[in-house]
């Protein structure tokens, strides 16, 4: 049997080496380490050496949340709401039995490879204004990606839900934003028409009466 390393006293990362404790099945040496986090484990002297043990545990688990923290992705050990929402969102896009998946993934609707990681969609989106602010997709019809996607809240996501409606009127189809471009008919104005459900010919060509100036102020029906 080969002679045993007196291990005592020495110290490998955060381990220190209190006492020799056993020899294992294999013919290792065994000693008690004291961890810098004030446990006590018992490792090989083997290991120790090697550098393949190097605390008692807890250096995996900070290495861990310092890489979810700077990642974005976890605070107090907590996922984030933007993670989830990365999440959720592959998910509807990729996953045949997610029930949004007919909305999404069955229309050809991706996520760009860029977002396949979450720290690269945390660097183009940043963190959402408010909690009232979800992942919004500008064309709805479009795939998620930095140049198609913006935090939103609800009445945002259902005005551009209007915006990106289309309408086939006088031998054209364009969505209603392009309409109004179209029109010269401010998008507020147009989308207001379309909510009281007025007709599409109707809240095409309909003037826009003079005394009508900002959004607070709506066309009679």
């Amino acid at each position: 049997m080969k002679p045993i390393i007196n291990e005592v006293g020495n110290k490998y990362s955060k381990l220190t080496v209190l006492a020799f404790s056993h020899m294992n099945t294999n013919g290792k040496a065994c000693f008690v380490c004291k961890c810098d986090c004030g446990k006590e484990t018992i490792v090989s002297g083997s290991l120790l050496r090697n550098g393949s043990t190097r605390s008692c545990g807890c250096l995996v688990i900070e290495m861990t949340k310092k890489a979810s923290l700077r990642h974005g992705a976890c605070v107090n050990g907590e996922s984030t709401k933007e993670y989830h929402i990365w999440m959720g969102m592959k998910d509807r896009c990729r996953n045949p039995h997610n029930k949004a998946y007919r909305f999404y993934g069955a229309k050809g609707i991706i996520v760009c490879d860029r977002w396949a990681e979450f720290s690269n969609f945390l660097s183009d989106m940043g963190k959402r204004p408010s909690n009232k602010h979800s992942i919004d997709r500008i064309d709805s019809t479009g795939n998620y990606e930095p140049s198609n996607c913006r935090w939103a809240t609800m009445k945002e996501q259902q005005n551009n839900r209007i915006e990106n409606r289309r309408i086939e009127f006088d031998g054209k189809s364009m969505t209603v934003a392009r309409w109004a471009n179209h029109l010269g008919i401010p998008p507020y104005i147009l989308g207001n028409r379309l909510s009281r459900r007025w007709s599409e010919e109707r809240a095409l060509t309909q003037p826009v009466r003079d005394r009508v100036k900002s959004p607070r102020v709506q066309e009679m029906d």
